[in-house]
C-alpha cells in the first residue's frame, strides 16, 4: 500500500489504489460531429506509434503558436498580424483534435494511458489564448493583462 502520511487516510489510500478514470462527455459536437472524424483521422497512424507523440504533435501547434505570438508582441503590448489570430484558432483546435486521437489510438492499439496526471501541454492552451486576447486589446503588462500571463510572457525584454 502506498504511502500518503498524515494527508489521507488508510481508507482512503485503499481507495485511491483501486481507482480508475472512467470519463465520459455527453456533448452534441462531440457525440455527433467530431468523435467521427477523430476515429477515421486516427486510422491515419501507425499502430506503433504511441499516444502521447500524438498529443506531442498536437502540443507543437501550440508552441508554435506562442513562438509566433511573442515574435510579434513580445510585451504584448502592440497589434499582432491578423493571420497570427487565426493561427492562434487552429492551433486551439489542432491541439484539441489531435489529444482527443491520443485516446482513441490508446484504446486502439491497446496500449496504456496515463489518466492520473495529465501531460503538461494541456496546461499551455489556456495561458496561450489569455496571451493572444491581451495582445489582441493591446494590453500590456501593466495594464489589465493577469500578473500570471504577463509575468510568463513578457520576460524578454
Amino acid at each position: 500500500m502506498p504511502y500518503f502520511g498524515a494527508y489521507v487516510s488508510e481508507s482512503g489510500a485503499w481507495a485511491l489504489s483501486r481507482y480508475a478514470y472512467k470519463g465520459r462527455d455527453d456533448s452534441i459536437m462531440l457525440n455527433y460531429v467530431t468523435n467521427a472524424w477523430y476515429t477515421k483521422w486516427v486510422t491515419y497512424f501507425p499502430e506503433w506509434l504511441a499516444p502521447n507523440i500524438i498529443t506531442l504533435i498536437g502540443f507543437t501547434f501550440t508552441a508554435t503558436s506562442h513562438v509566433l505570438l511573442l515574435s510579434h508582441s513580445p510585451r504584448l503590448e502592440g497589434p499582432i498580424p491578423a493571420w497570427i489570430c487565426v493561427y492562434n484558432a487552429f492551433a486551439i483546435l489542432a491541439y484539441q483534435a489531435f489529444d482527443a486521437m491520443d485516446g482513441k489510438q490508446a484504446r486502439r492499439t491497446g496500449q496504456p494511458r496515463t489518466e492520473r496526471r495529465p501531460p503538461p501541454p494541456p496546461s499551455f492552451v489556456p495561458l496561450r489564448s489569455h496571451a493572444a486576447a491581451c495582445s489582441h486589446q493591446a494590453r500590456g503588462r501593466l495594464s489589465g493583462c493577469s500578473s500570471t500571463t504577463a509575468a510568463t510572457l513578457s520576460t524578454r525584454r
